[in-house]
């Protein structure tokens, strides 16, 4: 993919830069393959996703408002209005099909994140919450987070994370375990109130 990427007319982005991004993918690869019995290797469409957060969160760390003021004079030859602000520059989203490999991409996602999260813009976090479907698919994410290297805990809503020096303990939840307000018996987390403390 880096080949056929430095080749292509019109790139924008440096050799060395490519070349970096390339190097970290390949890094990110090796780790989720570590202890995996059957390796996965990246679908074209995979390694294209991984390649835009990887340049994404490069500029973000580096200079967020550059990169405001750059996605928002890019927008207004689209339509006449600013579309982006400070805050909703911190959030991406990823649109993928069903096993397209959006579970080990996020892992991936997770380790480009704590890469670049660095210099005087930081963002200082103390929990990682997976939210998923149910508490099936809670399970399976923990042995998948396993199977990564990235430990990870079935979480109720009652504990703080635990943190060993660098590495944080994923919070994984379904999602019918939120609510706004406590109703009834079992385990819920009251979302509204812990929101707060993040």
């Amino acid at each position: 993919m880096y080949h056929h990427l430095l080749a292509r007319p019109g790139r924008q982005i440096r050799e060395t830069n490519l070349r970096e991004y390339d190097n970290n993918i390949t890094e990110y690869l090796q780790k989720l393959n570590k202890k995996r019995i059957t390796p996965i290797t990246l679908k074209y469409y995979q390694y294209l996703a991984l390649l835009f957060t990887e340049i994404y969160l490069d500029l973000y760390f580096q200079n967020p408002i550059q990169l405001l003021n750059e996605l928002n004079n890019f927008y207004e030859k689209v339509a006449p209005k600013k579309l982006y602000d400070p805050k909703n520059l911190r959030k991406i989203a990823y649109w993928m099909a069903t096993g397209s490999g959006k579970t080990f991409i996020m892992q991936m996602n997770l380790w480009q994140f704590q890469k670049y999260n660095k210099g005087k813009n930081k963002i200082d976090y103390n929990n990682i919450l997976l939210i998923t479907a149910n508490d099936d698919m809670t399970k399976q994410h923990l042995e998948d987070l396993a199977q990564s290297g990235i430990k990870g805990e079935a979480w109720d809503g009652t504990k703080r994370a635990t943190i060993f020096e660098d590495e944080q303990i994923i919070k994984v939840m379904s999602i019918h375990k939120l609510t706004e307000e406590k109703t009834g018996t079992g385990v819920t987390s009251m979302f509204l109130n812990y929101q707060k403390k993040i």
